[in-house]
């Protein structure tokens, strides 16, 4: 079968470390905190959620949008940026993936190589 090492070894390489970040990016201490900020900054308007998360979850099964939900919204967008979550929840990101990166050396050159492999295979079926 065509171009099965490429999509098989992408999954097998880079699959496990979009979960590990996700895990270490919800508990780093930076992002947490900046959760925590979010939180009172919700609560100053009177809204009581603990995450970003449990903010969307009240709404989603909504058959529709209601005001509420607009200005939850919109406070969550303010609280975001007033105490810089995106940036945080980012540094972090990038932190866990560098370090994934240099504790897994080759990782894109081995994801290269497939690839070439698979071209290689394609090229001998169309010159057939």
């Amino acid at each position: 079968m065509l171009f099965r090492s490429m999509p098989e070894l992408f999954r097998e390489l880079i699959g496990p470390i979009v979960s590990e970040i996700y895990q270490r990016v919800a508990s780093d201490a930076e992002v947490l905190g900046a959760i925590a900020g979010w939180s009172t900054c919700m609560s100053v308007a009177g809204m009581q959620y603990s995450t970003p998360g449990q903010a969307r979850a009240a709404f989603a099964l909504a058959e529709s949008v209601t005001a509420q939900e607009i200005a939850v919204a919109t406070r969550d967008s303010q609280c975001r940026e007033e105490v810089d979550l995106i940036k945080a929840q980012s540094r972090a990101e990038w932190k866990y993936l560098q370090r994934w990166l240099d504790t897994n050396p080759g990782v894109f050159e081995q994801l290269a190589d497939a690839r070439a492999a698979d071209v290689a295979a394609a090229k001998s079926v169309l010159e057939l």
